[in-house]
């Protein structure tokens, strides 16, 4: 499923991938999400469930992932997105280092997409990311961005998005009309560089990119977010 061009909108953070997380519990539920999104014209969906290193090894994770994976193949038609496998890292320290990583990547690319911690990240944090980022030739992405930023001091998001990291942010970061503002002003400064919904369910956390798109063509804001998609195609090195 991840071996076709497309042309389209990209969904670059979901928990579809049934009971693999705490997103979406059944299969049937994965299906409504891809009904959703399908709606909305989304064109590729990446499946990223949450990987903590602390509860599982890479092994145990990637052997879940390919058996829920197989459970929702089953289901897929045409009609639906294209789904491209990940998972969303938890950092630990010394994540550089483990011989798993390149298999974390999202789908066949470097990509990986990282959860940060929710604190004032130390030096040696920023470091392995430059790492990442540099000599381990990985495109580091920062998951949620916007989670981050009232524990970061500025120059720690100019410094990384200087060497290289890339900054998720969610689709409710735009639908949400007290954030809205920001988060259209941190789009023109260059500050976020791919979108998805984080989506997890249909009922509290649904897919809601489709609105994040119409917001910001509303806005004015057309070419950034054909930027922000065209981006994700280039690094997924998907086909458009």
């Amino acid at each position: 499923m991840s071996n076709t061009s497309f042309s389209g909108t990209v969904d670059f953070h979901t928990h579809i991938l049934p009971q693999m997380d705490d997103g979406s519990p059944s299969a049937e539920e994965s299906i409504r999400m891809l009904r959703a999104s399908a709606r909305d014209r989304v064109s590729c969906v990446l499946l990223t469930p949450h990987y903590l290193a602390e509860r599982e090894n890479p092994g145990r994770f990637l052997e879940r992932r390919e058996r829920c994976l197989d459970v929702l193949k089953q289901a897929w038609t045409a009609k639906f997105p294209l789904l491209i496998p990940g998972a969303e890292i938890a950092y630990f320290d010394g994540i550089s280092s483990i011989s798993a990583l390149p298999q974390m990547c999202i789908g066949q690319s470097r990509c990986l997409l990282l959860e940060m911690p929710y604190y004032t990240w130390p030096e040696r944090m920023i470091s392995e990311l430059l790492a990442l980022s540099g000599r381990g030739g990985y495109h580091v992405i920062l998951a949620h961005v916007e989670r981050y930023q009232r524990f970061q001091k500025r120059d720690v998001f100019e410094r990384l998005i200087d060497c290289g990291v890339r900054m998720q942010t969610n689709a409710g970061f735009f639908v949400d009309w007290r954030t809205r503002r920001k988060a259209l002003r941190l789009l023109k400064e260059g500050r976020i560089h791919l979108l998805g919904s984080d989506c997890h369910n249909m009922s509290v956390r649904p897919p809601n990119l489709g609105e994040a798109c119409r917001i910001l063509r509303e806005k004015g804001m057309e070419e950034a977010l054909h930027t922000m998609m065209a981006r994700a195609a280039r690094l997924l090195e998907i086909s458009r």
